[in-house]
């Protein structure tokens, strides 16, 4: 465990951190719109970024619900794009 989390913050801390994508922040918004949501940091593991990272999609969530409502439905289809399993 101690390791892992050795790991995770050099990793943060190199520079290499990971970027969330249009379709995460929202997911990231519908996590902790819930009404009981998952706390900060265990998303923050899960998308591997800082809780800042969260915080800082969470403060902004107004304009970023926004800015994918304003979006054309050929750009959603470009930004979103659904995973299948195989």
């Amino acid at each position: 465990m101690f390791t892992y989390i050795i790991q995770y913050y050099s990793h943060i801390m190199s520079g290499k951190a990971r970027r969330l994508n249009a379709s995460q922040r929202l997911d990231v918004i519908s996590k902790l719109s819930q009404t009981n949501p998952p706390s900060k940091q265990s998303i923050a593991r899960q998308y591997k970024v800082s809780e800042a990272t969260i915080r800082k999609v969470w403060a902004k969530r107004k304009v970023i619900q926004k800015r994918s409502d304003l979006m054309s439905h050929e750009t959603k289809k470009k930004k979103f794009i659904v995973c299948q399993e195989v």
